[in-house]
């Protein structure tokens, strides 16, 4: 399991935390999460190793992190599901609300998400928070249809 380090405090360290997510995720996409390493990111972030390891123990806890935020897109999605009510909104503007933000939440591209299909069948941490967000998006589904 994910060891928890820095909690930015102020502008500029949350700027530095968000350089090495961003260059993680690309190069997670770019690469791959296997051939990528941690030096590789800082390098990428422009951040010294010893920053990258300030805020992420290695380069799983940073792929979680990126895990996290494509599933808080997704979380969105399910929202717009979850609060969809025929008698008050427009068929055709709810269906094109859900297919925008979709598209969005793909935005990584295809190799961002094999990579992300690769770890949630091949680690454990990656698989449970998968489960989970499944069976949320699941829900939310079944709660549309029914309304």
């Amino acid at each position: 399991m994910e060891q928890h380090r820095r909690i930015p405090q102020q502008e500029r360290s949350e700027r530095t935390r968000e350089r090495i997510i961003a260059a993680g995720e690309k190069l997670f996409a770019e690469v791959g999460y296997a051939q990528t390493t941690s030096k590789q990111i800082a390098k990428a972030a422009k951040v010294a190793i010893g920053s990258f390891y300030n805020y992420f123990p290695d380069k799983k806890a940073l792929m979680l992190e990126v895990f996290r935020r494509h599933l808080s897109e997704v979380h969105q999605l399910a929202g717009v599901l979850e609060s969809y009510d025929a008698t008050k909104v427009d068929p055709a503007v709810f269906l094109r609300t859900a297919v925008m933000q979709a598209f969005e939440s793909h935005r990584g591209g295809p190799a961002f998400h094999i990579e992300l299909d690769t770890l949630k069948n091949a680690d454990e941490d990656f698989a449970r928070i998968h489960y989970q967000e499944q069976t949320r998006i699941q829900g939310a589904l079944a709660n549309m249809l029914r309304n």
